[in-house]
């Protein structure tokens, strides 16, 4: 399922995997890129480069679904920290 905000968004892989609930503001439509997901250490960091922040506007029907994916306890949409994803 990560593959459909990637797309809708064009943002990357480890951006998606790092979103938070924080991240995902209802009332704008909006998601927040701020941080990349690193498979390696399984934690989030820095994006690639300072222009890979930004602000992206979506359709409610994607927050909708991000949202209705979040089935766990962790701040994380896509998994959890330390959970391969």
């Amino acid at each position: 399922y990560m593959i459909i905000p990637s797309l809708l968004t064009g943002a990357r892989y480890g951006q998606i995997a790092g979103l938070q609930l924080s991240d995902i503001d209802s009332e704008a439509n909006t998601i927040r890129i701020n941080k990349s997901y690193n498979q390696k250490t399984k934690t989030n960091g820095p994006t690639k480069n300072l222009q890979s922040i930004r602000t992206i506007i979506v359709t409610p029907t994607l927050l909708k679904l991000m949202l209705e994916l979040k089935q766990n306890c962790s701040n994380f949409i896509f998994g959890s920290e330390g959970l391969k994803i």
